[in-house]
């Protein structure tokens, strides 16, 4: 189940969201129909993370700067409001946070890649920066992100994609 404020992963039972601190109204059987359906601002070609779906990492927000293709001086930068998710079956990054970009609302996804759709991934170093850059299909193209930081370790994320894609 996620936050209906932030889109994070809430625990069974929580009253409370371990991310933003908004109270968790459960919902009905029906609620909960509607949930797995869709997150609230998720595109809808986008698959929803099934509850029974292990977070093997998360990596926050906070000093995460993600672009579409490989990173550029000039590229539009979506700074400290992605948080990237990795699990036994993708990678995801969603919006925990909301920056006022062009209409983009938190709980909306970033990107959603499957690790049998990676074509490449590579660690990056921009500027002063380390960081992870996928190539991977979609809708038969190649598409491009990268994700860097300051303040991020991305070692292990890079060991776990490399080791699922492989």
């Amino acid at each position: 189940m996620f936050c209906q404020k932030c889109g994070g992963v809430l625990r069974d039972n929580a009253r409370f969201c371990s991310s933003c601190g908004k109270e968790v109204r459960r919902e009905s059987r029906d609620g909960k129909e509607r949930a797995k359906a869709g997150e609230k601002g998720a595109r809808a070609d986008m698959k929803v993370q099934s509850p029974e779906e292990e977070i093997l990492l998360y990596l926050e927000p906070r000093g995460m700067v993600l672009q579409y293709g490989r990173p550029s001086v000039f590229a539009m930068s979506y700074a400290n409001m992605t948080g990237i998710y990795l699990t036994p079956r993708r990678i995801y990054g969603i919006i925990k946070k909301y920056r006022g970009l062009l209409g983009r609302r938190v709980g909306e996804y970033m990107f959603d890649i499957e690790y049998k759709n990676i074509i490449r991934v590579e660690k990056i170093t921009f500027l002063i920066h380390n960081g992870i850059w996928i190539k991977y299909r979609k809708d038969n193209k190649e598409r491009e992100v990268s994700f860097f930081g300051i303040t991020v370790d991305f070692d292990r994320p890079f060991k776990i994609i490399s080791d699922l894609t492989t």
